[in-house]
């Protein structure tokens, strides 16, 4: 019973350092700010489901309001599945355990996460409950107003074009509500490569081969850049000296007309194009 009990506190704060956490839009403190200066700015309009979700995760304090912010926003929005994953985390450190496994496994059945995934199942197991199968994809799960919203807040990254936090924030937005956005998973793994943060460009852009539909010859040019990069986080200290791939742009231009993306003698050059 004793080494139950260690077992699951150490679930418990594994979920908490990596999903409460990790469940926030933006990790770094600038952007932390950013997305208050966006919560700000929907002063005076109707919020919508991840303007709720949001303030919730604004508040950080597991508290009655920021679960009411979690509730409010799945209220708008059924599929939102990361305000069912903190919902989950709140009543798992209230001792709410019947509360806790059901929020999981509606995170379970909506959510494409399958690292925070494990987590949950691993959580339930300790709660004494059954976890859901969470067969569901992306494009089942998210609805069309949702990735509607992601479209706009990935646009207005591309209209940054800056390599800023604000342009990272953009695509972290527009990704907790579409997981599947694969252009954005796209650019935000261009934008840590620029940072030369390896490690996270690798992890954004294989997200981006799980999801995309873009045709081979674009999948090819970031497949390229991902062999690379797996051989970058092996030896960290090469990167500076080894030859970068050719054929990967290494600042965001508009989108190629026909002939610019069938250049010969190289593969198409890798663009942050706005989608309508």
């Amino acid at each position: 019973m004793k080494n139950k009990l260690i077992t699951l506190a150490l679930i418990l704060c594994s979920l908490a350092l990596y999903g409460h956490a990790a469940a926030q839009p933006i990790s770094r403190t600038k952007e932390n700010a950013a997305t208050q200066q966006l919560i700000q700015s929907q002063t005076g309009k109707q919020l919508t489901a991840l303007d709720w979700y949001n303030r919730g995760v604004a508040m950080n304090n597991n508290s009655d309001q920021e679960l009411a912010c979690y509730q409010r926003a799945v209220q708008i929005d059924s599929t939102f599945a990361p305000a069912y994953y903190n919902m989950g985390i709140i009543y798992m450190k209230r001792g709410m355990n019947s509360e806790a496994i059901d929020n999981f496994n509606q995170f379970l059945k909506l959510s494409s996460d399958e690292t925070k995934k494990q987590e949950v199942r691993k959580a339930i197991s300790e709660l004494g409950g059954e976890a859901a199968s969470g067969n569901n994809t992306p494009d089942q799960t998210v609805s069309a107003d949702l990735k509607q919203q992601a479209i706009k807040l990935y646009n207005a990254g591309i209209a940054l074009n800056d390599d800023s936090d604000k342009e990272m924030q953009y695509y972290l937005q527009a990704i907790v509500l579409d997981p599947g956005f694969a252009a954005a998973h796209m650019n935000l793994g261009l934008l840590y490569y620029h940072r030369k943060n390896y490690k996270d460009a690798l992890s954004e852009l294989t997200k981006y081969i799980e999801y995309t539909n873009d045709p081979p010859a674009k999948r090819k040019e970031v497949l390229n850049l991902i062999e690379w990069l797996k051989t970058a986080v092996k030896t960290p200290a090469q990167p500076a000296v080894q030859q970068q791939p050719s054929g990967i742009s290494t600042a965001p231009a508009p989108a190629p007309s026909p002939a610019q993306n069938n250049n010969a003698g190289g593969t198409p050059q890798m663009q942050e194009v706005p989608l309508q």
